[in-house]
């Protein structure tokens, strides 16, 4: 059966708004692929399945289709965030986003994939501190690095279109890209545009595959 693409943007509701410099983000973009790897595979080694059998980490560069990830809905919200960029005179935000724009008009994203394996999986309370929370980290065991929920971000920081798309695997059930509407969850991180800006107004997105 065909998948309905699309993206969601809940709204501010009049609270905070973010601009383009999300600290987040700025802790890595100093040295953003050492921060990736160290990032990532700390995470891995964090949820090794057993001390016998050695943890595997994948790197890969894989090629999208646009309509597989509603690349054009999100190039709107991109625009509009470019709107917002020049409203505040925030001319390195403009020209990051206008490279964005310029990716998700290809025919084919690249995308960097990384995996692993001979790992548990997160349970629910990590998984929903991995995706949902700010400011909390969900550790298992004395040996887990990290401990503020920063290195969530340093994906972001290798990604021109700051868009992360996460999944994940149980041995009793599969959650690959299942969160928030129980569909593909990936988190985008712009501008958040002026109120009048019906097109996005919101910081952080949620895309949601309907079967």
């Amino acid at each position: 059966m065909a998948l309905e693409v699309g993206w969601k943007f809940p709204p501010t509701n009049g609270g905070k708004e973010d601009g383009w410099k999300d600290p987040g983000i700025a802790n890595f973009t100093g040295a953003p692929l050492s921060s990736l790897a160290r990032e990532t595979i700390q995470n891995s080694l964090d949820a090794r399945k057993s001390e016998a059998v050695p943890v595997e980490v994948v790197f890969e560069l894989v090629t999208l289709n646009p309509a597989e990830i509603g690349a054009e809905e999100l190039r709107a919200a991109v625009v509009a965030s470019i709107m917002a960029a020049n409203d505040q005179q925030d001319s390195g935000a403009s020209q990051a986003l206008g490279k964005a724009v310029d990716i998700l008009g290809r025919k084919g994203i690249p995308c960097l994939r990384v995996y692993d394996l001979n790992t548990t999986g997160l349970p629910e309370r990590n998984w929903h501190a991995l995706v949902k929370m700010q400011g909390l980290s969900q550790k298992e065991g004395q040996g887990a690095g990290g401990s503020y929920g920063i290195g969530k971000y340093a994906p972001f920081a290798v990604s021109a279109l700051r868009t992360v798309f996460t999944g994940h695997a149980t041995t009793t059930r599969t959650t690959w890209n299942w969160r928030n509407s129980r569909a593909e969850p990936s988190s985008c991180r712009m501008e958040t545009p002026q109120p009048e800006r019906k097109a996005r107004d919101s910081t952080e997105s949620k895309r949601t595959v309907k079967h």
